[in-house]
């Protein structure tokens, strides 16, 4: 009796701690709508992010990006190559069938050669980009100037940065949700359902506030004295 007990009840209760843990991810949601917001791909299209990244300084960055954006966003399909990738002389084919790509820039991602085949198959195709960028050394990353420096190609380096800020990559918690967020943000914008939207996206998490909608109800003057350390006079 104690053995059928045990039986029933150990994958009852891994049952229940599953649906509690599912509970407590938060997932991303329209701020207008208060709804998840809906993903969609183009024609002939699998993936809605390409994770573009060199293993030595970005796999584990991009593991952590594809494993939370999963959560945030339940039904985005995220190409990673561990995860995805089956046959290597067909990358362009991967960025063919993908919205949107993520340049993970970390040290030497210029020069490895298959990110160069996955940033030339991303310009030659116009698939919209989405920049993060590794700040910490230690972590593979370093100044935005260098990792610019280490794209020899000056049309390319055009192409990649002009117009386009990238992400700061962060690992506080906090910051790291912001961070994919922003990710997220930016992968929607350029998808079906929303890239042709005149209404601005805005993804708040449940209970966050919603910064769009924080206004002052009428115009507010600051005044600065001259005589505070670093101030040159009065600013509004």
């Amino acid at each position: 009796v104690f053995a059928g007990l045990v039986t029933v009840l150990v994958p009852t209760g891994m049952l229940i701690r599953q649906l509690l843990f599912a509970q407590s991810i938060p997932i991303l949601r329209d701020a207008h709508t208060k709804e998840p917001p809906k993903l969609l791909l183009g024609p002939d299209e699998r993936y809605h992010l390409f994770l573009s990244h060199i293993w030595a300084t970005g796999q584990d960055q991009c593991a952590v990006i594809k494993r939370q954006l999963q959560l945030l966003l339940p039904r985005i399909v995220v190409f990673l190559d561990v995860d995805d990738l089956k046959d290597i002389g067909d990358l362009e084919g991967y960025v063919q069938a993908t919205s949107v790509m993520l340049f993970f820039l970390s040290r030497k991602y210029f020069q490895s050669r298959n990110c160069l085949r996955e940033i030339r198959a991303s310009l030659d195709q116009e698939k919209p980009l989405v920049l993060v960028h590794e700040q910490q050394e230690d972590k593979g990353g370093g100044p935005l100037s260098m990792l610019k420096v280490e794209c020899h190609s000056d049309e390319m380096r055009s192409k990649i940065f002009d117009g386009r800020t990238p992400i700061t990559w962060h690992r506080i918690s906090h910051y790291q949700h912001l961070t994919l967020t922003l990710i997220a943000t930016e992968t929607l914008r350029h998808s079906p359902r929303y890239g042709s939207s005149k209404e601005e996206l805005v993804l708040i998490l449940p209970g966050e506030a919603n910064v769009s909608e924080l206004v002052l109800p009428k115009p507010l003057v600051l005044w600065c004295s001259a005589a505070n350390p670093g101030s040159d006079g009065i600013a509004q």
